[in-house]
Protein backbone atom coordinates (compact mmCIF):
# COMPACT_ATOMS: atom_id res chain seq x y z
CA UNK A 1 0.00 0.00 0.00
CA UNK A 2 3.12 1.91 0.65
CA UNK A 3 4.80 1.44 -2.29
CA UNK A 4 2.03 2.34 -4.79
CA UNK A 5 1.39 5.32 -2.53
CA UNK A 6 4.85 6.62 -3.73
CA UNK A 7 4.68 5.56 -7.68
CA UNK A 8 1.23 7.65 -7.24
CA UNK A 9 3.18 10.63 -5.93
CA UNK A 10 6.17 10.51 -8.66
CA UNK A 11 4.02 9.98 -11.38
CA UNK A 12 1.79 13.11 -10.30
CA UNK A 13 5.51 14.92 -9.65
CA UNK A 14 6.51 14.15 -13.56
CA UNK A 15 3.04 14.99 -14.96
CA UNK A 16 3.26 18.49 -13.12
CA UNK A 17 6.89 19.24 -14.14
CA UNK A 18 5.92 18.58 -17.71
CA UNK A 19 2.86 20.55 -17.14
CA UNK A 20 5.72 23.15 -16.05
CA UNK A 21 7.88 23.11 -18.89
CA UNK A 22 5.02 22.98 -21.58
CA UNK A 23 3.88 26.57 -19.87
CA UNK A 24 6.93 27.98 -19.50
CA UNK A 25 7.51 26.79 -23.17
CA UNK A 26 4.76 28.17 -24.64
CA UNK A 27 5.02 31.99 -22.90
CA UNK A 28 8.57 32.11 -22.86
CA UNK A 29 10.62 32.17 -25.62
CA UNK A 30 14.33 33.29 -26.02
CA UNK A 31 14.67 36.46 -28.29
CA UNK A 32 15.40 35.71 -31.47
CA UNK A 33 18.10 37.77 -33.58
CA UNK A 34 15.37 38.84 -35.97
CA UNK A 35 13.53 40.82 -34.06
CA UNK A 36 15.94 43.54 -34.41
CA UNK A 37 14.58 43.93 -38.33
CA UNK A 38 11.02 43.90 -37.24
CA UNK A 39 11.79 47.32 -35.26
CA UNK A 40 14.26 49.25 -37.48
CA UNK A 41 16.00 52.44 -35.26
CA UNK A 42 14.17 55.48 -35.65
CA UNK A 43 15.08 57.60 -38.54
CA UNK A 44 16.97 61.11 -37.42
CA UNK A 45 15.86 64.45 -39.16
CA UNK A 46 19.09 66.09 -40.44
CA UNK A 47 18.15 70.23 -40.39
CA UNK A 48 19.71 72.37 -42.56
CA UNK A 49 21.41 75.19 -41.11
CA UNK A 50 19.88 78.56 -40.17
CA UNK A 51 19.28 81.15 -38.09
CA UNK A 52 15.92 82.48 -36.65
CA UNK A 53 15.20 85.39 -34.58
CA UNK A 54 12.14 87.45 -32.87
CA UNK A 55 11.63 90.42 -35.14
CA UNK A 56 8.17 91.58 -33.55
CA UNK A 57 5.91 89.95 -30.14
CA UNK A 58 4.38 87.05 -32.74
CA UNK A 59 7.01 87.07 -35.78
CA UNK A 60 10.20 85.25 -36.28
CA UNK A 61 12.13 85.55 -39.23
CA UNK A 62 14.47 82.96 -40.41
CA UNK A 63 17.60 82.81 -42.65
CA UNK A 64 18.82 79.78 -44.09
CA UNK A 65 20.17 78.63 -48.02
CA UNK A 66 18.05 76.33 -47.73
CA UNK A 67 15.65 75.61 -50.94
CA UNK A 68 14.17 72.43 -50.85
CA UNK A 69 10.61 72.28 -49.58
CA UNK A 70 10.85 69.59 -47.15
CA UNK A 71 14.07 71.20 -45.30
CA UNK A 72 12.46 74.28 -45.25
CA UNK A 73 9.17 72.17 -43.83
CA UNK A 74 11.63 70.62 -41.44
CA UNK A 75 13.24 73.76 -40.31
CA UNK A 76 9.20 76.12 -39.79
CA UNK A 77 8.50 72.48 -37.55
CA UNK A 78 11.57 73.22 -35.40
CA UNK A 79 11.01 76.63 -35.01
CA UNK A 80 7.77 75.98 -34.21
CA UNK A 81 8.87 73.51 -31.42
CA UNK A 82 10.34 76.61 -30.16
CA UNK A 83 7.93 78.69 -30.06
CA UNK A 84 5.56 77.48 -27.18
CA UNK A 85 4.92 80.84 -25.75
CA UNK A 86 2.66 83.64 -27.15
CA UNK A 87 -0.53 83.47 -28.63
CA UNK A 88 0.29 82.93 -32.06
CA UNK A 89 3.13 83.09 -34.75
CA UNK A 90 3.90 84.44 -37.77
CA UNK A 91 6.90 82.54 -39.87
CA UNK A 92 8.91 84.21 -42.59
CA UNK A 93 11.85 82.06 -43.59
CA UNK A 94 14.31 83.91 -46.19
CA UNK A 95 17.55 83.59 -48.30
CA UNK A 96 20.33 84.40 -45.95
CA UNK A 97 22.71 85.34 -48.65
CA UNK A 98 20.58 87.84 -50.72
CA UNK A 99 19.53 91.20 -49.45
CA UNK A 100 16.20 92.17 -50.43
CA UNK A 101 15.68 95.02 -52.45
CA UNK A 102 12.91 96.41 -55.34
CA UNK A 103 14.20 93.77 -57.70
CA UNK A 104 14.73 90.62 -55.53
CA UNK A 105 12.28 89.01 -52.90
CA UNK A 106 15.21 86.66 -50.82
CA UNK A 107 11.10 84.71 -49.17
CA UNK A 108 11.50 81.20 -49.46
CA UNK A 109 8.21 80.05 -47.36
CA UNK A 110 5.49 81.61 -44.66
CA UNK A 111 4.09 80.03 -41.94
CA UNK A 112 1.56 80.55 -39.02
CA UNK A 113 0.49 78.47 -35.58
CA UNK A 114 -1.55 79.05 -32.58
CA UNK A 115 -0.51 78.17 -29.51
CA UNK A 116 -3.74 79.62 -27.54
CA UNK A 117 -7.64 79.62 -27.90
CA UNK A 118 -6.68 83.50 -28.58
CA UNK A 119 -4.24 82.46 -30.94
CA UNK A 120 -6.74 80.76 -33.31
CA UNK A 121 -8.70 83.59 -33.00
CA UNK A 122 -6.49 85.55 -34.55
CA UNK A 123 -5.15 83.14 -36.84
CA UNK A 124 -8.31 81.64 -38.32
CA UNK A 125 -6.64 78.09 -37.25
CA UNK A 126 -9.36 75.37 -36.18
CA UNK A 127 -6.77 73.14 -33.87
CA UNK A 128 -3.59 74.56 -32.31
CA UNK A 129 -1.95 71.06 -33.71
CA UNK A 130 -2.76 72.68 -37.00
CA UNK A 131 -0.67 74.84 -38.87
CA UNK A 132 -0.66 77.24 -42.07
CA UNK A 133 2.40 76.46 -43.97
CA UNK A 134 3.34 77.33 -48.05
CA UNK A 135 6.16 77.92 -49.96
CA UNK A 136 6.88 80.72 -52.53
CA UNK A 137 8.67 78.81 -55.54
CA UNK A 138 11.92 79.95 -54.82
CA UNK A 139 14.03 77.44 -55.84
CA UNK A 140 17.85 78.92 -55.39
CA UNK A 141 19.55 81.76 -53.02
CA UNK A 142 22.45 82.39 -55.46
CA UNK A 143 23.16 86.38 -55.90
CA UNK A 144 22.67 87.64 -59.27
CA UNK A 145 25.26 89.30 -60.97
CA UNK A 146 25.21 93.32 -60.85
CA UNK A 147 23.58 95.11 -63.28
CA UNK A 148 25.86 98.60 -63.02
CA UNK A 149 27.40 99.04 -66.27
CA UNK A 150 30.71 97.93 -66.04
CA UNK A 151 30.50 95.90 -63.14
CA UNK A 152 32.91 93.50 -62.48
CA UNK A 153 31.52 90.44 -61.28
CA UNK A 154 33.21 87.62 -58.37
CA UNK A 155 33.77 85.03 -60.73
CA UNK A 156 36.02 87.82 -62.86
CA UNK A 157 38.09 88.60 -59.78
CA UNK A 158 38.95 85.58 -58.81
CA UNK A 159 39.71 83.47 -62.14
CA UNK A 160 42.33 86.85 -62.82
CA UNK A 161 43.84 86.34 -59.82
CA UNK A 162 44.52 82.50 -60.52
CA UNK A 163 45.85 83.55 -63.80
CA UNK A 164 47.85 85.57 -62.51
CA UNK A 165 49.55 82.63 -60.25
CA UNK A 166 49.02 84.90 -56.77
CA UNK A 167 47.80 83.34 -53.70
CA UNK A 168 44.16 83.16 -53.10
CA UNK A 169 44.36 80.59 -50.41
CA UNK A 170 41.84 78.60 -48.73
CA UNK A 171 38.46 80.53 -50.62
CA UNK A 172 34.91 80.33 -49.27
CA UNK A 173 31.81 81.63 -49.69
CA UNK A 174 30.77 84.63 -47.11
CA UNK A 175 27.34 86.33 -48.91
CA UNK A 176 25.72 85.42 -45.65
CA UNK A 177 27.02 88.66 -43.78
CA UNK A 178 25.99 90.51 -46.96
CA UNK A 179 22.85 90.97 -45.46
CA UNK A 180 23.79 92.88 -42.66
CA UNK A 181 26.92 94.54 -44.75
CA UNK A 182 24.45 95.44 -48.07
CA UNK A 183 26.66 93.54 -50.10
CA UNK A 184 25.60 91.48 -53.25
CA UNK A 185 28.07 88.50 -52.89
CA UNK A 186 31.02 87.82 -50.57
CA UNK A 187 33.71 85.28 -50.86
CA UNK A 188 36.78 85.32 -48.56
CA UNK A 189 40.29 84.30 -48.39
CA UNK A 190 43.10 83.87 -46.19
CA UNK A 191 44.80 86.78 -47.81
CA UNK A 192 41.89 89.08 -49.41
CA UNK A 193 38.10 89.70 -49.37
CA UNK A 194 36.56 90.02 -52.74
CA UNK A 195 32.73 91.81 -52.28
CA UNK A 196 30.81 92.97 -54.95
CA UNK A 197 27.92 95.75 -54.09
CA UNK A 198 24.30 97.08 -55.25
CA UNK A 199 25.91 100.53 -56.28
CA UNK A 200 28.79 102.29 -57.24
CA UNK A 201 28.59 104.60 -53.92
CA UNK A 202 28.04 101.59 -51.25
CA UNK A 203 31.52 99.85 -52.86
CA UNK A 204 33.59 103.39 -52.43
CA UNK A 205 31.36 104.10 -49.17
CA UNK A 206 33.49 100.51 -48.40
CA UNK A 207 36.83 101.26 -49.35
CA UNK A 208 36.91 104.37 -48.23
CA UNK A 209 35.70 104.01 -44.58
CA UNK A 210 37.82 100.54 -44.34
CA UNK A 211 40.91 100.63 -42.51
CA UNK A 212 42.35 97.99 -44.29
CA UNK A 213 44.03 98.14 -48.01
CA UNK A 214 41.30 98.08 -50.27
CA UNK A 215 41.35 98.25 -54.03
CA UNK A 216 37.89 99.35 -56.10
CA UNK A 217 37.81 97.10 -59.36
CA UNK A 218 35.46 98.49 -61.43
CA UNK A 219 32.37 100.49 -60.54
CA UNK A 220 30.69 97.99 -57.42
CA UNK A 221 33.70 95.37 -56.62
CA UNK A 222 35.96 95.95 -53.30
CA UNK A 223 39.28 93.34 -52.75
CA UNK A 224 40.48 94.32 -49.11
CA UNK A 225 42.80 92.52 -47.78
CA UNK A 226 43.50 90.96 -44.14
CA UNK A 227 45.49 92.02 -41.12
CA UNK A 228 47.76 88.20 -41.48
CA UNK A 229 50.69 86.94 -39.72
CA UNK A 230 53.46 87.63 -42.19
CA UNK A 231 54.83 84.14 -43.91
CA UNK A 232 58.17 83.47 -45.51
CA UNK A 233 60.37 84.94 -46.72
CA UNK A 234 58.95 87.74 -44.93
CA UNK A 235 59.48 89.58 -41.69
CA UNK A 236 57.58 90.76 -39.16
CA UNK A 237 55.98 94.20 -40.17
CA UNK A 238 55.69 93.05 -43.55
CA UNK A 239 52.70 92.61 -46.03
CA UNK A 240 52.51 89.13 -46.98
CA UNK A 241 50.89 90.23 -50.35
CA UNK A 242 52.42 92.37 -53.45
CA UNK A 243 49.16 95.16 -53.84
CA UNK A 244 51.28 95.67 -57.20
CA UNK A 245 50.96 92.53 -58.45
CA UNK A 246 47.18 92.16 -57.47
CA UNK A 247 46.56 95.55 -58.67
CA UNK A 248 48.44 94.35 -62.37
CA UNK A 249 46.23 91.24 -62.39
CA UNK A 250 42.89 93.03 -61.89
CA UNK A 251 43.67 96.38 -64.07
CA UNK A 252 42.20 94.20 -67.36
CA UNK A 253 38.93 94.19 -65.96
CA UNK A 254 38.45 97.51 -65.38
CA UNK A 255 39.37 101.12 -63.81
CA UNK A 256 41.45 100.32 -60.62
CA UNK A 257 40.75 103.04 -57.16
Amino acid sequence: MRRSTLIMLSAVVVVGLGIATGLISGFWQPEDDDDDEQFPPPTVTVLPPYDASITAIDEVDVLTDATDPADLRDVFDDVRADRSEGDSWTVTIRCASLQPSDDVDPTLATGRFANTQEGLAETGLESVDDAEFETTGRRDCEPGDPTTPGAVTMEQVLTAIDDAGLPAPNPRDTSRVCRNLGCLERTTTDLFTVMVWPTAEDAEDWADGLILDVILVGPVTTVHFEAAPPAPPFTAGEPTYDRAAFEEALAPLGPIG
